[in-house]
């Protein structure tokens, strides 16, 4: 999996730069959450490609770096999800932990 890290804001952001489709496995997008952690990076924001599909496997990554990002007292934002992922969000009550951005300029502060 490709994935694109850079500062926007205050936040740090991860890019996916490939579609995600229904054999997708998110293990990178964890791994990078977890370097940031360590790093001690607590607002971090996760970027899709329009097309991207959430399959029940990459939802139990979502839900598993939520969590630890909220363990750190920290953010993890997505920005601008397309509408699966954000039917998604709803579905699983993640809308109410995950800071939904339409833009990257809303990364601000």
């Amino acid at each position: 999996m490709n994935i694109k890290r850079y500062r926007k804001c205050d936040y740090f952001a991860l890019r996916v730069t490939e579609d995600l489709g229904i054999r997708s496995d998110l293990s990178a997008l964890k791994d990078a959450v977890v370097e940031y952690l360590e790093k001690g990076i607590t607002r971090i924001a996760v970027s899709f490609t329009p097309h991207s599909f959430l399959n029940s496997e990459a939802v139990a990554v979502c839900v598993q770096c939520v969590e630890m990002v909220r363990d750190k007292g920290g953010t993890l934002g997505i920005i601008r999800p397309n509408a699966q992922i954000l039917d998604i969000l709803k579905i699983t009550g993640l809308e109410d932990l995950v800071q939904v951005f339409d833009s990257e300029e809303e990364l601000q502060g």
